[in-house]
């Protein structure tokens, strides 16, 4: 046999043994993973008395239909060792690159979290966005237990278990990144919404309940990005009578050095929010405006756009933060007095004032909560060690003894 027709008989085997593999074989090479792996949706984490516990949501592929859901739990050392053994107790890996939502318990984050987080992070597990939530007085374990449509939630979009039912407050989402970013800055201070759990007093209705009638001090761009939110509306429950529903989330877990400190108030949220440069639409509530003659108990009006500038210098050896705001809004017409508004110069200068003690109330509410937790809930120092990095150097931290400006500008629409 000549040279030429070896080669041309190699090349024949090897084409016929690629369509034996590809063929013959499919079932057993097609996706050989597919069905050996577990959608993680939803992850909860607690401590414990040594080490932590992992909760997962997940879906698990069946043969037909599209799987079936279920919520494991498993202790660990750490957090990788309590995933290792969810994974060995279901004898199948489970895939968190899909997961939506990472629910913190209340004893967990008495600790500090940093290694948690961190593995997170630095395994590539998880995205560096997914959406950290703490759930006030109850185990995350609980929690995934008591609302079954978490899953539902979270794949229709995190806007949707931002809405909160009590008072309408949005505020800034929380990924795991954002978290350790602000903690290893120089105020080594971060946040992370507040999940509280309640019944839903309008069962059958349709939502998470009643949607409050204060309003928030910016809602998020639903298209801002870097895990922004934004929107409003509720999240899908109310099937029946008595059923547990996420009831608010207007309030924000204070951190310090990793650990725990406090929680805002709702108008401590609201200051946040202010400097939120991605929160450049919503809804406010302006209350006791004084028009004319009379007085307006409650006054809806809705955020058009809004720029934030701070600046963070040293005057005469003092820190000075300077918070520059210009919002655009317009007033709900259902209270009938964007004609007067429109037509009254005293009125509508009325509004613009209670506007700017409104932004101005809020902020400083913020300030205080923050310096009474020694946490720097405005990134304070961080904008002194930006922007005057030798002076801030030399003065140290500034929480306690920064003194705040503002120059609000409000137009009306």
């Amino acid at each position: 046999m000549t040279e030429s027709k070896k080669i041309r008989l190699y090349k024949i085997i090897a084409v016929v043994f690629v369509v034996f593999v590809l063929f013959l074989t499919g079932d057993g090479i097609k996706n050989p993973e597919i069905n050996h792996r577990s959608m993680c949706i939803v992850m909860g984490i607690d401590g414990e008395e040594s080490g932590v516990s992992a909760s997962v949501q997940i879906i698990v592929p069946e043969p037909q239909g599209q799987g079936k859901q279920m919520i494991v739990t498993e202790k660990g050392q750490t957090l990788s060792e309590a995933l290792d053994r969810i994974n060995i107790s279901i004898g199948q890996k489970v895939e968190l690159g899909h997961c939506g939502l990472i629910i913190l318990g209340e004893e967990f984050v008495k600790k500090p979290i940093f290694s948690e987080m961190l593995y997170l992070l630095s395994s590539g597990k998880t995205s560096p966005d997914v959406n950290l939530v703490v759930a006030k007085d109850i185990k995350a374990k609980e929690v995934l237990s008591k609302l079954n449509d978490l899953s539902k939630i979270v794949s229709e979009g995190i806007n949707n278990i931002v809405a909160y039912a009590d008072t309408g407050v949005h505020i800034t989402r929380k990924g795991v990144l954002g978290f350790l970013s602000e903690s290893f800055s120089a105020g080594a201070s971060s946040t992370i919404p507040c999940m509280e759990l309640g019944q839903d007093e309008y069962a059958g209705e349709g939502g998470m309940g009643a949607q409050g009638a204060a309003s928030t001090s910016g809602a998020e761009n639903s298209s801002g990005g870097s895990g922004e939110s934004g929107g409003s509306g509720s999240s899908e429950g109310g099937k029946g009578e008595g059923q547990t529903v996420i009831k608010s989330m207007d309030k924000l877990v204070m951190f310090k050095d990793g650990q725990k400190v406090g929680i805002t108030s709702t108008e401590g949220t609201r200051g946040v929010v202010w400097l939120n440069k991605r929160a450049v639409t919503g809804l406010i509530l302006l209350k006791d405006v004084k028009m004319a003659d009379k007085t307006v108990d409650y006054l809806s009006c809705k955020l058009i756009s809004k720029r934030v500038k701070t600046t963070a210098r040293f005057v005469d050896g003092a820190p000075v933060f300077t918070v520059k705001i210009a919002v655009k809004m317009s007033i709900d017409d259902k209270y009938e007095i964007a004609d007067i508004v429109e037509k009254d110069e005293q009125v509508y200068y009325a509004v613009k004032d209670a506007m700017k003690q409104l932004i101005i109330s809020e902020i400083s509410a913020t300030e205080k909560e923050g310096k009474q937790a020694s946490c720097d809930l405005l990134d304070i120092n961080e904008k002194f060690n930006k922007f005057c990095h030798k002076e801030f150097v030399e003065y140290g931290d500034v929480l306690d003894s920064v003194r705040f400006e503002y120059d609000i500008t409000v137009n009306i629409l």
